[in-house]
């Protein structure tokens, strides 16, 4: 059975780990490798423990479990632009291991869940342009590729809109 609830403190290293996994089975050939090298679980480790403890950008951080297993996570909140949106889903994680088994689609249905409780009307994403699982995904889920994107990483993010939830 899948649960999907707030990622907490000590959910880090599971969160770490995840995120470092997921990464490395996406992204390569994508990004250079010195910057896979730098998404490592030893890497990530302070970066999710300051995320889910402190919390600077006051993010709502979910996670999806399975048998008590971190399945996929997502992080949503305030958007990082003013374009028309009222908020943004910053990022989405599922390991090959655990896609196309709703846990995807959980996620993604809480998150729309939780924007409509913060009084949000619609939003918006970045999504990699190679990473065509992704996008795959996210168009099933309604969302709609505008010609709006980000190169600053690297690798261009097409932005993807949901006009009304």
């Amino acid at each position: 059975m899948l649960q999907i609830r707030d990622l907490v403190l000590l959910d880090a290293l599971s969160a770490a780990e995840l995120h470092a996994r997921t990464w490395q089975e996406t992204y390569t050939g994508i990004f250079p490798a010195e910057v896979l090298a730098s998404r490592t679980t030893d890497k990530l480790l302070p970066v999710w423990t300051k995320m889910l403890g402190e919390n600077p950008a006051g993010l709502h951080h979910l996670g999806a479990f399975r048998d008590g297993e971190l399945a996929g996570h997502c992080s949503l909140g305030k958007p990082r632009e003013a374009w028309g949106y009222d908020v943004e889903l910053w990022a989405m994680n599922v390991p090959k291991s655990f896609q196309k088994q709703g846990v995807g689609r959980a996620l993604f249905e809480e998150a729309r869940r939780r924007f409509q409780q913060m009084g949000a009307k619609n939003f918006y994403l970045y999504c990699l342009e190679r990473n065509e699982n992704a996008l795959a995904f996210y168009l099933r889920m309604g969302g709609r590729i505008t010609d709006r994107y980000d190169d600053s990483d690297g690798a261009r993010e097409l932005a993807v809109v949901w006009d009304s939830l």
